[in-house]
């Protein structure tokens, strides 16, 4: 597999509740790291599991989502950044 291929790999994992579940168990883990790393991809089993989302987006029957938080490092009233799935995300700018 390419380099290229592993975030698409990784984000379809993380995606599929089900599979994230199994996971859970040690032994289907590792399972899953030997076919992936049979499969090309330089994982660890930290890799597979999905990163742990804030609670509001994980059951919507717990009320709406809150505000999602934001960072603006220069100042200017626009964000920067944005925290999505318990990690931040750097947002595009203009200038």
């Amino acid at each position: 597999m390419t380099r290229a291929a592993q975030p698409t790999f990784l984000a379809a994992l993380h995606a599929d509740r089900a599979l994230q579940q199994a996971l859970t168990q040690p032994e289907i883990l590792a399972v899953a790291v030997r076919i992936a790393r049979a499969a090309g991809f330089e994982v660890f089993g930290a890799d597979l599991m999905a990163p742990p989302q804030e609670p509001s987006l994980q059951n919507p029957e717990e009320g709406p989502a809150a505000e999602p938080l934001q960072i603006d490092f220069d100042g200017d009233g626009v964000p920067d950044a944005v925290l999505q799935g318990g990690r931040w995300v750097l947002l595009d700018s203009e200038d």
